[in-house]
This record gives structure tokens, C-alpha cells and sequence, in this order.
């Protein structure tokens, strides 16, 4: 406990230099008979900050509301910080929330980095923004330039076609998706076992339409899921074989028919699937708008007694004991057989999917219950094999990228992920992680300056114009190394404010 206080009050000069340190409070707050762990002031004593430290993520919010609010409401010149750890923060994201709405500052601290703002005070610095290069269109060209001309994958005609394509139609959104969606078709009848799934993203792509008729500066995940897609191809050419080995104990057919770059096409295009259902809630919270209706979406066990739920349980459970044995000598048996140490994974997977609480979970399953219903028909007896092979690691990989579960994936020993076990969940952490160009409307939130793909492995430039916009991703940029393990080829991430970097 005496070095993380130590630790923090050194990130707390660094980050407030205007600011010292203070042992004693001044009398307006000694008197609320509240003592914050940390109280700095400014060298006039005009400025008072304090900061509390919070280690269980459970903010004290009857205090804050008798006390603190208070105190900010008649000290102009006072404001008030929670400092928490980040694995209580990610345990506890409604933090946030209550920090927002109540002008509270809200940092995480992190070991050998410094404090990560969540929400800002108001003696928070904020750089002069500067303006990102000028570039048409939702595929920045430094992907689109990757992209082309791949030579080991099976489908790169249709991906050149769509970046001859794509760059002739410049700012026109709709074209755009309308682009995206037929690509996405092309490529699924590009391979029998996969046609009439296009359904399952449409259903994604038409929830959005709806999201923004409330909403119109709600996150794409659309047009991202594509560019996710796009910006992984590179790398899956580069690195085939890596990614053939790989994906060979989870192959349940000829091994010369598998194919890596159709489970990774059906890993990024399907990866946000599960969004609808995880947010909901609150899009129909905000439409009503009324405090006094109480609004709660869950799923019920009625789900899980059908059999193409239940198969897909039983297969991603058995693959996430698989990969948790990490024996990269032995061979998926493709969950024919009930896995008993698979039981308590799934409990917890079931748990989160019917509390609706994360995208990935939920994504995992519908995803994969949805081809094992449509597998079912006889007629589909022959593409089974291609489906199982190439569909259950996709479906993994989804149900793995969602950082707000880690805390709970970390507990089954699933995160960090042995990347030489499954590459594919890594790249979709790797690629998710940075891709938030245009994410948000016409207007671009960063920069692709370079992504480079070669023999050492990857390497993407991101640059912001915005100082604080690049502080919220931040933390992004510095986990999504802590849940990847054993890495066989490089996943680098370099950011700043344009300019300087």
C-alpha cells in the first residue's frame, strides 16, 4: 500500500504541476469532516484539488452526495478526483457514469505509465488541438494500400475490386455501405458453405440505421467491422503458414481445403454482431425518457434448452478448455463429446450473455448457433465439416476481444491468450484496438499515417488531433499487449498528436 501511495503522488505532480502537495486541508474542508487521501493546492492557495482513492471500485455514493457535491457546488476553485485501479475500474464501468454526471474527475492509475484520465476536472490541461491531414472516403489509404495485390489468399480479387472500387466514391457514406455490403456478399458466395449467412450482418447493419435516427453521433460498427477485415488480410498473407499451423487442431476436414483467411473473414466481419442486444437497454432508456419506468433486458434459460444452443455451448466451451491446456501438440476433438471442466466456463459465458452485459459473449453465441441451426438441414451435411472448421475458432476469437470481460476471462485463464494456441483472437484485439477512424460521423477521430506489414510483423501510426479524444483511447493502446502472450510475430501501436510523432 506505501508504494502505490507513493507511486501516485509522484503521478500527481506530474500530472498537476501548477500544483503541490499539502498535508493539511483548508478549514472549509476540514470541517465537512471529509479527508481525502491526497489534497494538492496551488502556490497562491487559490486552486484546491484533492484526489480520493478508491481501491475497491465502489464509490462511497451516499457521501459523495451529502458531502462532495456540496463542497463543488459552492468551491469554484475546488475540485474533486477518484483514482482507482484498473482492474476495479473495468470491474465497476458504471464509475464512469457516476463521475460524468456529477463533475467528478476520474483517473486509473497505471504501474510505469502514469495516471490514465477517464473523466476530466476542470484543471485538467488540455493541448491545442490540431488539424488531421485531409483524407476522402472510410478506408484510410494506408490500409487500402496494404490490402492490395495479396497473393496468398483466396479471395484477394474481390478485396482489389472493392479498393478500385471504394476510391472512386470518395465521401458518399451510403454508396460506401452499399459497397461494403455487396463486397460482404460477394466473398460469402465465394465459398458455398457460406451462402445466405449475409442475414446475420444485415440485421447488424439495420439496428445501426435505427440507432442514429436517436442518435446520430452513435459509434459505427458497420463500416468498422470492415475495415478491421481489410486491415487484417496483410497479415494473415504475411504470416499464412503461422496462421495454417495454427489453425490446424481446430481443422475437421481435408487439411489441404482449409482456408485461414475465411476464419478470419468470418472473425472480422461478425466480431460486433452482439452490440444490438448489449446496448438495448439503455437505447430504449434514452428513448423513453422517463426516470420513473424501470427498463431491464435479459435473456432466460428458454434459450439454452435448444439444441443448436446447445451445441454451440458445448463446442465453444470445449475449445476454451483447449486453449487454456495450451498443448499446442494436441488435436481439438471439436466438442463431439461433453467436456466436464468446459461446464463451469460456460456457466459464467451464460451468465454474462442473459445479463446482456458484453458483445463478445453475446456475438460468440448467436453467431455460432445460428450456423449450427442453419447446418442442421440435411442438405447441409456436406459443408459441416468446412463450417465446424473454419466458423468455431471465429467464434472464439469474437467471444475473446471484448476488454470489459478480461477481468472475468482472466479468472478461466483465457486471457492472457497464448497467441501461438489462436493468432486470429489476437489480431482482432490488435486491430480493434486502434481502428476508430470515422467511428463517429464524417469527421475523423485520428490519422492512419502508416500501417506496415512485413516479415517482422505489424505496425500501425496513429495520429490525433485532439489531445483529449487520444487520452480516452490511450489506455487501449497500453492493455491490449497484457492479454496477449508468447506473440509470434510483432503487433505495434504508435500514437501521439499529429505533428509529433
Amino acid at each position: 500500500m506505501r508504494d502505490i501511495n507513493k507511486l501516485i503522488k509522484k503521478y500527481l505532480v506530474k500530472e498537476y504541476p501548477q500544483f503541490s502537495l499539502i498535508t493539511k486541508s483548508p478549514i472549509w474542508l476540514r470541517k465537512c469532516r471529509w479527508n481525502p487521501k491526497y489534497k494538492l493546492q496551488t502556490d497562491d492557495k487559490k486552486k484546491t484539488l484533492v484526489a480520493d482513492l478508491i481501491l475497491s471500485g465502489a464509490i462511497p455514493k451516499f457521501q459523495y452526495s451529502r458531502i462532495v457535491k456540496p463542497l463543488l457546488d459552492d468551491h469554484i476553485n475546488f475540485q474533486v478526483l477518484i483514482i482507482t485501479l484498473e482492474e476495479n475500474y473495468e470491474d465497476n464501468p458504471d464509475m464512469k457514469i457516476f463521475c460524468e454526471k456529477n463533475g467528478i474527475g476520474l483517473k486509473i492509475v497505471i504501474p510505469g505509465i502514469g495516471l490514465q484520465t477517464v473523466t476530466k476536472t476542470n484543471f485538467d490541461y488540455s493541448q491545442e488541438k490540431r488539424e488531421l491531414p485531409e483524407e476522402e472516403g472510410w478506408f484510410p489509404a494506408a490500409i487500402l494500400d496494404s490490402a492490395r495485390g495479396l497473393d496468398k489468399i483466396g479471395f484477394s480479387d474481390i478485396i482489389d475490386d472493392f479498393i478500385d472500387h471504394v476510391e472512386t466514391i470518395g465521401n458518399d457514406e451510403q454508396q460506401t455501405i452499399d459497397l461494403v455490403h455487396n463486397t460482404i456478399d460477394s466473398l460469402l458466395q465465394y465459398h458455398p458453405s457460406f451462402k445466405g449467412q449475409f442475414g446475420q450482418f444485415m440485421k447488424l447493419s439495420n439496428f445501426e440505421k435505427l440507432l442514429k435516427l436517436s442518435n446520430p453521433d452513435s459509434s459505427d460498427h458497420v463500416l468498422h467491422s470492415f475495415r478491421v477485415f481489410l486491415a487484417g488480410c496483410p497479415v494473415i498473407n504475411e504470416f499464412y503458414e503461422s496462421f495454417q499451423n495454427a489453425h490446424r487442431p481446430f481443422c475437421k476436414m481435408e487439411p489441404s481445403k482449409l482456408r485461414v483467411e475465411y476464419a478470419w473473414f468470418l472473425t472480422a466481419i461478425f466480431h460486433d454482431i452482439g452490440k444490438p442486444k448489449e446496448v438495448m437497454e439503455q437505447f430504449i432508456i434514452d428513448q423513453i425518457d422517463d426516470e420513473d419506468v424501470k427498463i431491464s433486458i435479459t435473456g432466460n434459460e428458454n434459450r439454452w434448452v435448444k439444441e443448436h444452443n446447445i451445441t454451440a455451448r458445448r463446442v465453444l466451451g470445449s475449445l476454451g478448455v483447449f486453449i487454456v491446456n495450451e498443448n499446442e501438440e494436441e488435436e481439438w476433438d471439436g466438442g463431439i463429446i461433453e467436456d466436464e471442466d468446459a461446464s463451469d466456463i460456460t456457466t459464467e459465458w451464460i451468465r454474462i450473455y442473459d445479463e446482456m452485459k458484453s458483445h463478445a459473449v453475446i456475438g460468440a453465441f448467436d453467431f455460432l448457433g445460428d450456423l449450427f441451426k442453419k447446418a442442421a438441414a440435411a442438405g447441409e451435411r456436406k459443408h459441416r465439416p468446412f463450417i465446424i472448421t473454419h466458423a468455431s475458432s471465429a467464434a472464439i476469437s469474437i467471444l475473446l476481444h471484448d476488454w470489459k470481460i478480461w477481468p472475468d476471462l482472466r479468472k478461466m485463464k483465457l486471457i492472457p491468450i497464448n497467441v501461438p494456441m489462436i493468432p486470429m483472437a489476437a489480431l482482432l484485439i490488435y486491430i480493434d484496438t486502434w481502428d476508430n477512424y470515422k467511428r463517429s460521423g464524417e469527421n475523423p477521430l485520428n490519422y492512419i499515417r502508416e500501417y506496415c506489414v512485413d516479415s517482422e510483423g505489424v505496425c500501425v501510426q496513429v495520429e490525433w488531433g485532439d489531445y483529449d479524444l487520444m487520452c480516452k483511447d490511450e489506455i487501449g493502446y497500453i492493455e491490449y499487449k497484457k492479454a496477449l502472450k508468447n506473440l509470434i510475430f510483432s503487433l505495434n501501436i504508435k500514437y501521439g498528436i499529429t505533428g509529433t510523432i
